[in-house]
C-alpha cells in the first residue's frame, strides 16, 4: 500500500524464475521483506490476463477483481488562483485586469503519484467560469488542459517537470439559458459576470483515464487518454 512499508516481493514472469535475480532482489530489500518466487510464477502474468479478461466479460467466472491501484504518475489541471504569499512562488503572480489582483496559475491534482485509487470512482475538481453578461467583458477560457508528473512531490506551478496529455474543451454555447438566468451576477471591474460552476472528472481504469469536463449541468467533453508505460 502506498505510504507503508513492503512485506514481501513477488517474482513472476520468465525472469522472475531466476535465483540470481532472487539473490540481488533480497540484497536490495530490508531484512524484513520476504522475497517469493511461487514455482507457476512464469505463467502468473498470463493468469493475471486471463482472470482481467474474464471479469470483464463473465463476472461470474472470475471472483478476483482488483480494488485499486497505485498511480505511477500524478495528473491535474492548471486553473487561475488569488495570489497567496504563503503558498505560491511570488515569481508566478501577476495583475489580472479582471480580477483586478494578484493572480497565479495553479497546479491542482486529482491524484499524487503513489495514491492507491479505486477504479472506476471518479476524481473532481471544481472550478467557476465568468461570462460576460452583455457580451462586453473579458471572455472566458474555453480550453482546459490536463498535465502529467513524475516527480514524487508534483510541482505548484506549470513548469519543465509537468507535460500536457490532454486538452478539454468547453462550448459556451451548450449552457442554457435557464441555467444563466439563475446564476449569480458579480461585477469586476466595469463589467458583469455569469458565475457558472463547473467540474472536471477524471476516472481511472485499466489502461486507460478518461477525463471529462462538465458545466452549467452539461457535459462539454470527454476524452480517453492510455497510461504513459
Amino acid at each position: 500500500m502506498a505510504g507503508g512499508e513492503v512485506a514481501a516481493v513477488v517474482l513472476v514472469g520468465g525472469f522472475g524464475q531466476s535465483r540470481y535475480l532472487k539473490s540481488k532482489v533480497r540484497d536490495a530489500t530490508s531484512s524484513g521483506t520476504q522475497v517469493l518466487q511461487p514455482e507457476d510464477g512464469w505463467v502468473a502474468v498470463v493468469k493475471g490476463a486471463v482472470i482481467h479478461g474474464l471479469s470483464r466479460y463473465g463476472p461470474m467466472m472470475a471472483p478476483v477483481e482488483v480494488a485499486s491501484r497505485v498511480a505511477r504518475r500524478s495528473y491535474g489541471t492548471c486553473l487561475l488562483a488569488k495570489y497567496d504569499m504563503m503558498r505560491h512562488d511570488p515569481r508566478e503572480a501577476y495583475w489580472s485586469e479582471k480580477e483586478e489582483e494578484l493572480v497565479v496559475a495553479e497546479m491542482l491534482w486529482f491524484i499524487r503519484k503513489g495514491e492507491s485509487y479505486p477504479e472506476g470512482k471518479p476524481s473532481t475538481i471544481e472550478y467557476q467560469c465568468d461570462i460576460p453578461v452583455s457580451g462586453n467583458g473579458f471572455e472566458p477560457q474555453t480550453e482546459i488542459e490536463i498535465f502529467c508528473s513524475d516527480e514524487a512531490t508534483p510541482s505548484k506551478h506549470v513548469d519543465r517537470s509537468v507535460q500536457v496529455v490532454a486538452t478539454l474543451s468547453l462550448d459556451l454555447n451548450k449552457i442554457p439559458s435557464s441555467v444563466k438566468r439563475t446564476a449569480r451576477i458579480i461585477r469586476m471591474g466595469y463589467h458583469r459576470y455569469y458565475t457558472i460552476e463547473g467540474v472536471i472528472e477524471c476516472s481511472y481504469g485499466s489502461a486507460k483515464i478518461t477525463y471529462s469536463v462538465k458545466l452549467g449541468g452539461v457535459t462539454h467533453d470527454v476524452i480517453n487518454v492510455r497510461y504513459e508505460p
